[in-house]
């Protein structure tokens, strides 16, 4: 549980650092922060949860709105993006 703690405070700190190319940008970067607990089953289909951190931390530039992330969501990019649809 230490190591997922450790694991989330390490990708929000990199998360928050910019870049020096991205300081200089005209529209300015919002970052939403979100943190709480989260009930995580043992393996799927589980009857057993176990309490662990959530750690949420999402950027936008400007007026464009944050991308929807589901809480059980894992790190990754799309390959094809288009509407409204990304693969």
């Amino acid at each position: 549980m230490r190591t997922t703690a450790l694991i989330a405070c390490a990708s929000a700190v990199a998360a928050l650092s910019a870049p020096a190319a991205a300081q200089e940008e005209s529209s300015p970067r919002r970052t939403r922060v979100g943190l709480g607990p989260q009930l995580v089953p043992s393996f799927p289909g589980s009857d057993k949860v176990s309490l662990r951190p959530f750690v949420d931390v999402s950027r936008a530039k400007g007026d464009t709105p944050f991308e929807f992330e589901a809480p059980d969501e894992s790190f990754g990019f799309a390959i094809v993006k288009g509407g409204g649809f990304a693969f």
